[in-house]
């Protein structure tokens, strides 16, 4: 149907439209928005191209890089500092591969922390999820939003809330490792992985290469056991790993004349 018998059938023809001005108000109207527009688009232009502006962008400090930390001295530097360090610890399940199954965390000398449980019933054996089940107590539905790219999301939400600076664990690379398949498997932008857009600091490494000359690590069971810290939590679990390695900075941070180990 031509645009003609469109308007005859509405009762209104071209010829009609033309008598009574009407086309000409609407070639008015649609001339002066036009203009209004370019004009809009012309100083929205000149506005974020201006040489003052782009002199201001120019001008503003670049944050500088935290500086990189290899040695227990550093590390106790970093400490009593004003740096905000990330403590992370993540579990996995093993039953069908070794996937992501817990992250916790805790801002070193706040209270800030979170523990997040991952649903993810294609690595899990059947007992796996329905001991999550019971855990969580939630209905099977409402645990199936608590899949690894929503866990991540909000992990991210919390580092930019806290403008964390540092990311502090135990014997990462598995993590880092398990992280980065996990990311490829889900397609996430860089801009989703966390771990890999703050400096992360090794407390095992860095006490493996200062304190042990680069023989063989300790455990963080037997380390909260040489300096005598109360070991009433279970080990192996990310929320109490976490607990127990602020406690080692704690003890390290306040005892500035004592080594480690």
């Amino acid at each position: 149907m031509s645009h003609a018998q469109m308007k005859r059938e509405q009762g209104i023809g071209l010829a009609e439209v033309e008598q009574t001005g009407l086309g000409e108000v609407n070639n008015a109207k649609l001339n002066q928005l036009l203009y209004q527009l370019r004009t809009q688009k012309r100083h929205q232009a000149q506005t974020v191209m201006s040489e003052q502006t782009t002199a201001k962008i120019l001008s503003q400090p670049v944050p500088a890089p935290q500086p990189e930390v290899t040695s227990l001295v550093e590390l106790r530097q970093v400490l009593n500092s004003t740096a905000q360090i990330l403590i992370l610890d993540l579990e996995f399940y093993g039953g069908k591969g070794t996937r992501v199954a817990q992250l916790a965390g805790q801002v070193y000398g706040s209270h800030e922390r979170f523990n997040y449980l991952v649903f993810a019933p294609e690595a899990m054996t059947d007992a796996q999820q329905l001991k999550f089940l019971k855990e969580t107590n939630l209905p099977y539905l409402d645990t199936t939003k608590l899949d690894l790219t929503a866990v991540i999301e909000r992990v991210n939400q919390f580092m930019h809330r806290q403008q964390i600076d540092y990311i502090l664990s135990y014997d990462n690379h598995l993590d880092w490792r398990i992280l980065n398949e996990e990311a490829k498997r889900y397609h996430w932008t860089p801009d989703q992985c966390f771990w890999k857009k703050h400096q992360d600091l090794d407390l095992e490494a860095i006490l493996r290469q200062d304190a042990l000359a680069g023989k063989t690590g300790i455990s963080l069971q037997s380390l909260v056991g040489l300096l005598g810290i109360n070991r009433e939590l279970p080990f192996h679990q990310a929320q109490n790993d976490v607990t127990y390695m602020a406690r080692v900075l704690q003890y390290y941070a306040h005892n500035i004349n004592e080594e480690i180990i």
